[in-house]
């Protein structure tokens, strides 16, 4: 089975190893980037908008207790400057409650029960505001602090207790996804280390391997053409080198190398036939010739002698 791949040349050898490293990196930054990603986004809707809903939403339901605060004031109160002043908090209380509403409808479009309760708020709050401007503030400013008294302790008490059980129960809803979405950024970052590590591990496997393979088909064939070559150099003549059938560099290298060692052995066959006095090769002269004109000519000689 690895056949096709010992006769891959040396060049594709080494390609396809740092191919493969190079995917597995890829695949760990890719996991990495993407988990990131993940978590950040989690994060970011978090804090843009569960976390802000249910700030918001504490907001409105501190706007909502102090402007009835300020008009209970009122009633008490006889100076005309006073309850004036106390007039224009409540307008400024007013609106910021509702800059606050249109924030969190704007923040929500995606949230259609959510939108349906604060649709509900805000016309409450806004009968609650009429009531209050047209009704109840001029009866004041007249001195008709009996008639205000009971708009206030009447309908609009009503009102007031709805609009605080709709924040309150939004606000329950907004601190309770801000806790799932908290536990869901745990579980995304948990996950992702985990594909992190399972991911590394096996970039780290692949690697190893790849060192291993490469190395048992090409550095070990060309260490033993090395120990091979030694052995010649010392004067001894080894066995044939097996090629294996392999069609790539290192095969070439060790089928030329097997075929030199061969050479070899038969022309120090054929040296030693002559020096004993066995002239019966008709081919001895010839093989004697040839190996005089190659450049183990030398070692021939020496052979022969």
């Amino acid at each position: 089975m690895m056949q096709w791949f010992l006769n891959l040349s040396v060049r594709a050898k080494v390609s396809v190893g740092m191919g493969l490293m190079v995917l597995c990196l890829g695949i760990v930054i890719f996991t990495a980037y993407t988990s990131i990603k993940s978590i950040e986004q989690s994060q970011a809707r978090l804090y843009q908008k569960e976390f802000t809903n249910a700030t918001d939403l504490l907001e409105d339901l501190r706007y909502q207790n102090a402007i009835r605060a300020a008009q209970l004031d009122m009633l008490i109160l006889t100076n005309r400057s006073e309850q004036e002043t106390w007039h224009q908090e409540i307008k400024r209380l007013s609106d910021l409650s509702e800059q606050t509403h249109q924030a969190l409808i704007k923040r929500n479009q995606d949230n259609p029960k959510l939108l349906e309760r604060l649709n509900e708020l805000i016309s409450i709050r806004n009968e609650f505001k009429q009531t209050r401007e047209a009704q109840i503030i001029p009866l004041i400013y007249q001195g008709k602090m009996k008639q205000a008294q009971d708009l206030v302790l009447g309908a609009q008490i009503e009102r007031f207790h709805k609009m605080r059980a709709i924040i309150e129960e939004l606000q329950q809803q907004a601190a309770k996804a801000a806790q799932t979405a908290v536990e869901q950024s745990a579980r995304d970052a948990s996950h992702a280390i985990g594909i992190f590590v399972v991911i590394g591990l096996l970039a780290l496997l692949s690697g190893i391997a790849m060192i291993v393979l490469l190395n048992w088909v090409i550095a070990s064939p060309l260490k033993d053409i090395s120990n091979t070559a030694a052995l010649i150099a010392s004067g001894q003549l080894p066995m044939t080198l097996s090629t294996n059938g392999r069609a790539d560099e290192v095969g070439q290298l060790r089928q030329t190398f097997s075929r030199m060692t061969d050479y070899l052995k038969e022309t120090a066959k054929v040296a030693d036939s002559i020096a004993g006095g066995d002239l019966r090769f008709p081919s001895s002269r010839n093989r004697i010739k040839t190996c005089l004109e190659m450049p183990l000519r030398r070692w021939c000689r020496t052979s022969a002698a």
